[in-house]
């Protein structure tokens, strides 16, 4: 039961800082300057979450043909740009990163 509430104060912690500014804005509208920034967000935090994943797969920097993970993301990135389409980007990076850690 002390887990439950534990996991419950810390979700009100992150969950209501968040909420409660929008909740109190009410059913005005946003102002434009910050509808722009909130488009951006997903985008600042997948990459803040991946990307030192990709370039430092064991805790260090290793920019290398032979870091599976950099030529498979940059295989997803190259793809997406260019087709725009998730499932493909997806595949075709997953099968470099495969091919990658297979023959090296």
């Amino acid at each position: 039961m002390e887990l439950f509430w534990i996991f419950a104060v810390l979700g009100l912690g992150t969950f209501l800082p968040r909420y409660l500014p929008l909740a109190l804005w009410g059913e005005r509208e946003l102002p434009l300057v910050i509808r722009k920034i909130l488009v951006y967000v997903p985008v600042a935090i997948l990459t803040a979450i991946f990307v030192p994943e990709v370039v430092m797969p064991e805790g260090r920097l290793f920019l290398h043909w032979s870091n599976a993970y950099l030529v498979g993301g940059l295989a997803t990135m190259a793809v997406m740009m260019l087709s725009k389409r998730l499932l493909l980007s997806s595949a075709i990076g997953i099968v470099a990163f495969a091919l990658m850690r297979h023959f090296s």
